[in-house]
């Protein structure tokens, strides 16, 4: 199972979402990503933001926690939302 960290960025009654394709498939998703081997999930999110966002924000509490399974893929992921 792959772990997913992201961050529910909230700014003026919006929240950040990133778009992208998803080999032909149009997605949107938090911004986050998976973790490297011995990385907790605050460490990741920090790395993710600054790769992806060049960002650097305060991690608060855990939103949610939620897992997605893939049948067809035989795989899953555990996505974990912190609030910033």
């Amino acid at each position: 199972m792959r772990v997913r960290p992201s961050a529910a960025i909230i700014s003026e009654k919006k929240i950040l979402l990133m778009r992208y394709l998803y080999g032909s498939t149009d997605v949107y998703n938090l911004p986050g990503g998976n973790t490297d081997p011995a990385e907790t999930l605050h460490d990741t999110l920090h790395r993710e933001l600054k790769e992806e966002l060049g960002i650097k924000i305060a991690i608060e509490q855990m939103l949610l926690a939620g897992e997605v399974v893939f049948p067809e893929k035989k795989s899953s992921a555990l996505h974990v939302v912190f609030l910033n």
